[in-house]
C-alpha cells in the first residue's frame, strides 16, 4: 500500500507543483481525443482590443493546471497584458507531447500535436480576439521540445519560441520562416544533456528509487551549444554571438542580424538542472518526507534552480519585440 500512495504522489507532483484553478476551461474533438486547454486572461483585458498570446506547454507527466503554478506565468500575463494559453498533452496521468523523438503515448500515429496548437490557436482568436501576429510559445522539457516542433512545423502562427531545458528533436526542421527563439538550459542538466548523448529517462530512475522498475526511453539529443548554433546557421545569423546578460550563474549569448530580422539567444545556466529557472519546485512528498527516498530523487532530478535570472521577464522581453 505504501509503494501505491509513493506512485500516486509521483504522478501528481514530479516536476510539478500544486495546482491552481485556471480562470476557464476548454476543450474540442480531434482524431478521437478530446483536447484540451486551460486560458487565464489578464485583469487589463477588453475583448475590443487584441491582445498577444504565450502558449505554455507542460513537461512529460505534468497537466496544464499544474505548469501555470509551476511557471507562475499568469503574474507576468497580468503586468504586462498578455493572454495565457495552456494546452494539455495526451495520455492517462502521464500527459506527454508528440515532439520528434519524445515521448509517451503522444507518439500514437492518431495524434498531431501541431494541428491541436493550430486549431486552438484559431478557437482562441475566436473566443479572445488575440493578435495572431504576436503568438509566442514557451515549455518545459518534453513541451520545450514541442515548442521547437512547432517552430518548424507551424512557423506561419507561432512568433517566436522560448524552450526551457530541452533541444530540438524535429530535425531537419525545415521552418518557412526564420522563428526567433531564445533558449535556457542547466549545464548540469541530467535529464537533457547540456553536452548531448542520450537524453531522457529521468522518470524511471525516480521510480527506481522507491522499488519500481519501468524502462528507460532514451533518445539522442545534440549538445545544446551544436543545437543553437544549428539554428543560428539555418537562420543565417551573424556567425560570432554577442554576451548580452551575464549574472551569477546565468550567461546569455545572442545571435543577431538573422534572415526577417530573427535573433537567437542562448542563455546557460552554470551547474543548473532540469527546471524552470528562478522558480523553485517543492512537492508534497519533501514537505512531509524530506528524507524519503522519493523526494532525493525528485530534488536529484531537478538539480540547481538558479536565482540569477527571472526567466519570464527575460523571455517576454525577447517575445515582445517580434511580430509577424
Amino acid at each position: 500500500m505504501r509503494v501505491y500512495i509513493y506512485i500516486l504522489l509521483l504522478i501528481i507532483f514530479i516536476f510539478v507543483a500544486p495546482v491552481i484553478a485556471a480562470d476557464k476551461d476548454h476543450s474540442f474533438k480531434l482524431n478521437g481525443y478530446k483536447r484540451k486547454f486551460a486560458v487565464h486572461t489578464p485583469p487589463s483585458y477588453e475583448y475590443e482590443k487584441k491582445i498577444p498570446m504565450v502558449i505554455v506547454l507542460h513537461g512529460g507527466g505534468g497537466n496544464n493546471k499544474q505548469v501555470a503554478e509551476q511557471t507562475k506565468m499568469n503574474e507576468t500575463a497580468d503586468k504586462y497584458g498578455f493572454i495565457v494559453a495552456y494546452p494539455e498533452g495526451i495520455g492517462g496521468k502521464f500527459h506527454t507531447w508528440n515532439a520528434g523523438a519524445c515521448c509517451g503515448k503522444a507518439k500514437d500515429k492518431n495524434v498531431d500535436d501541431v494541428v491541436f496548437i493550430s486549431k486552438m490557436i484559431d478557437e482562441m482568436a475566436r473566443l479572445y480576439n488575440i493578435d495572431k501576429k504576436r503568438v509566442y510559445s514557451t515549455g518545459l522539457s518534453n513541451g520545450a521540445m514541442m515548442s521547437y516542433r512547432l517552430s518548424c512545423e507551424l512557423s506561419d502562427k507561432i512568433t517566436a519560441i522560448a524552450p526551457v531545458a530541452a533541444q530540438n528533436t524535429t530535425i531537419p526542421c525545415n521552418a518557412n520562416r526564420a522563428v526567433p527563439t531564445i533558449h535556457f538550459h542547466g549545464t548540469a542538466d541530467i535529464c537533457a544533456r547540456y553536452d548531448g548523448g542520450e537524453c531522457g529517462g529521468c522518470f524511471a530512475d525516480i521510480f527506481k528509487s522507491i522499488g519500481i522498475k519501468v524502462k528507460k526511453r532514451l533518445w539522442e539529443c545534440q549538445p545544446v551549444l551544436d543545437n543553437i548554433e544549428n539554428r543560428a546557421k539555418e537562420f543565417s545569423c551573424d556567425a560570432i554571438p554577442e554576451i548580452v546578460y551575464s549574472k551569477g550563474d546565468v550567461t546569455c549569448q545572442r545571435w543577431e542580424n538573422c534572415l526577417g530580422g530573427a535573433e537567437v539567444e542562448l542563455c546557460s545556466i552554470k551547474n543548473g538542472g532540469h527546471n524552470w529557472p528562478g522558480k523553485d519546485v517543492v512537492t508534497p512528498s519533501c514537505i512531509s518526507r524530506p528524507n524519503s527516498k522519493i523526494c532525493k530523487a525528485h530534488k536529484k532530478s531537478i538539480g540547481h534552480v538558479t536565482q540569477d535570472i527571472n526567466i519570464n521577464e527575460a523571455m517576454w522581453a525577447f517575445f515582445s519585440r517580434f511580430s509577424l
